[in-house]
């Protein structure tokens, strides 16, 4: 008898919420100016919260619903928002689900919430939940769903988003991604909470906070959760709607910078560089390697010329990588002919006339200065270094052969 009795309350409280979504929901939300005030003061009931959830969740299925009164609803909802949402009054239980109505009125406000005059106390409520280090990272999962639209708001609001999701992933993130051991709940949470974080920066395509992932994850050779992270990535890459090229000049500029730790910068070029250039659009992998084939060849033939240093090892390895993805994704018309974009910058930088098909560029990488001599000059260093230099020679030889299938036109 007691498990029918459950079964019937459960049942009853399902008709109803059915009923309410089906018949008065519309008119809650068509009203809410008058319902917010009333709802307001039982906000911690939980069938309060669940008509707060149901009302939200028609808008978001229902296009024209949120067309004629999507509006009205944010403005009211966002006037009594820290009453609904706000996480210090809820309960351990009960904080999921105010971070998820939080979200959910985010995804739904768009231009009419970020022009709201009470936006600033939502994104405040935000911001605290993200750098309370109480709430389980599990948690800012949640949250980080909602981040996108947040960014999109500019101004102070922006940068006080970015520095709490940097303090949340300093914080709560682990120093080493496979701290926690395979199929534990800390792993999982911490799992949804990356990809979370990777898929803000899908959708959102700011490089600030591209800048952020770089800064936790290069920190490692590799990541718990690789996979997910290079799949971002071309997702990233992929999307022509980001500022594809500028990523790819933040993070040479990363690698060239000899303030931050070798490894740091090398795992930068990649795991993040090498990623985006092979899945982006050709104009863009055209552009980069026009501006930046200088310092490119530089730091190959200071890796071939000179005495080595792990320095210049990492550094001819990661010029040679670019160079494959160069040859590897560019027609021979950019690189190797008549009024090829890259050897035209090549030719500048190196201040030689450019020859009349275009293959200067192509002759150095052959030459005993360029690949070929990283191939075959011995290795000058120290037994502490000859792994490294074993990874520089196979870089250029890689490089070599991606060369050769693009420049040679005949068998």
């Amino acid at each position: 008898m007691t498990g029918g009795t459950g079964g019937s309350k459960a049942s009853k409280g399902g008709v109803f919420f059915r009923d309410f979504a089906d018949c008065l929901g519309r008119y809650v939300v068509r009203h809410f100016s008058f319902f917010a005030p009333h709802i307001a003061s039982h906000a911690r009931h939980p069938t309060m919260q669940r008509v707060l959830h149901t009302t939200v969740s028609l808008l978001h299925k229902d296009k024209e619903l949120r067309k004629t009164a999507g509006a009205s609803f944010v403005k009211h909802f966002v006037n009594h928002v820290k009453v609904f949402c706000d996480p210090a009054e809820a309960s351990p239980e009960e904080r999921p689900e105010c971070f998820q109505l939080l979200v959910d009125m985010l995804q739904l406000g768009g231009d009419s919430l970020l022009k709201h005059t009470a936006f600033s106390e939502a994104v405040q409520l935000y911001i605290t939940a993200l750098k309370d280090r109480a709430c389980p990272v599990g948690e800012k999962g949640i949250l980080l769903v909602a981040l996108p639209v947040l960014l999109g708001s500019g101004g102070d609001q922006r940068a006080k988003l970015l520095q709490a999701v940097d303090f949340m992933v300093n914080a709560q993130f682990p120093q080493r991604s496979s701290e926690y051991a395979e199929g534990t709940t800390p792993r999982r949470e911490f799992f949804v909470a990356f990809e979370q974080l990777l898929g803000a920066v899908v959708v959102s395509g700011d490089l600030d906070l591209l800048q952020v992932v770089i800064g936790n994850t290069c920190r490692e050779e590799e990541h718990a959760n690789e996979a997910a992270l290079q799949a971002a990535l071309v997702r990233f890459a992929s999307s022509p709607r980001h500022n594809v090229l500028e990523a790819c000049n933040q993070c040479f500029g990363t690698f060239l910078d000899d303030h931050k730790p070798l490894r740091f910068r090398t795992s930068v070029v990649r795991r993040f560089l090498s990623t985006i250039l092979k899945d982006c659009h050709t104009s863009v992998a055209l552009a980069f390697f026009t501006d930046h084939i200088a310092p490119i060849t530089d730091l190959l033939r200071a890796a071939v010329s000179h005495k080595h240093s792990a320095e210049q090892l990492h550094g001819g390895t990661s010029a040679c990588e670019l160079i494959r993805i160069m040859y590897a994704r560019l027609l021979p018309a950019h690189v190797h002919a008549a009024g090829a974009a890259v050897n035209i910058a090549f030719c500048k930088h190196r201040k030689e006339e450019v020859e009349e098909r275009g293959r200067n560029m192509t002759k150095f990488f052959v030459s005993a200065d360029g690949l070929r001599g990283a191939v075959i000059k011995p290795f000058r260093g120290g037994t502490d270094l000859a792994e490294t230099a074993r990874g520089f020679h196979c870089a250029a030889y890689n490089a070599l052969a991606a060369l050769i299938t693009c420049t040679q036109d005949k068998e």
